[in-house]
């Protein structure tokens, strides 16, 4: 879980009467213990692979193994079998975040996180529980500011030097599904806004490789449904 979802318990003392308040601020409070070896957020990402294999593609599960969020961890993982949680929509590795997004649901229907600007930002809002203060929150935030790199240059300069580092781990990259189909994986994203004042909060973020994502017929499946609804 986040370090924010304990935020609202330390909310809750201030009603406490003021010794028990004060003996309890004399306890050194516990660091948190590290991850294990083998959960996201120990382990780096396989981002350069993803990203070439898999931009504009559905990441299928291999041969009778139906787990289509699992076939995505595997494509990313360094390690098989590492723990994650089915149900959530936003997964923290050591070296980025990526988001889930089920764009519509098998009639056809669309959800709240949807394409928009034909297929170059999309809206998503975070969890509930989630703050400005939130880790996952802060990574996200923190892409608004960050220059790009498309990826003709970074196989550019992989194949101008050797030495170089293929590519720049960029920090936070989406996967988007129609319910029940695999999911598509749709690089990276850069935050364009947010409000705060909502909640859940709502983000619209650019995704940073589009113009390749339009030669995709799996991508532009997808946001067809968003136009399709938007229209109605």
């Amino acid at each position: 879980g986040f370090k924010a979802a304990k935020r609202p318990k330390m909310s809750a003392h201030k009603s406490e009467t003021p010794s028990r308040a004060k003996s309890k601020a004399t306890t050194p409070s516990r660091p948190s213990a590290p991850p294990s070896a083998n959960s996201l957020k120990a382990l780096k990402a396989r981002l350069w692979d993803v990203y070439s294999t898999y931009l504009g593609e559905p990441i299928p599960p291999p041969p009778g193994d139906g787990g289509l969020k699992a076939a995505v961890v595997r494509a990313l993982s360094p390690v098989s079998n590492p723990k994650f949680s089915k149900m959530s929509g936003i997964q923290e590795w050591k070296n980025c975040v990526a988001l889930y997004v089920n764009v519509g649901d098998k009639n056809g229907n669309t959800y709240e996180n949807v394409f928009t600007r034909a297929g170059s930002q999309i809206t998503w809002f975070a969890q509930p529980r989630q703050n400005e203060e939130s880790p996952v929150i802060q990574s996200i935030v923190a892409t608004r500011s960050m220059a790009e790199e498309s990826v003709e240059d970074a196989w550019r300069r992989a194949e101008e030097d050797e030495t170089a580092p293929k590519y720049e781990d960029w920090p936070l990259h989406l996967f988007c599904r129609m319910e029940g189909c695999e999911y598509v994986y749709c690089g990276r994203l850069k935050m364009v806004d947010y409000d705060p004042r909502k909640h859940p909060m709502k983000f619209n973020m650019r995704l940073v490789d589009a113009p390749l994502l339009r030669t995709s017929e799996h991508f532009l499946g997808l946001v067809d449904l968003a136009d399709a609804d938007e229209k109605k």
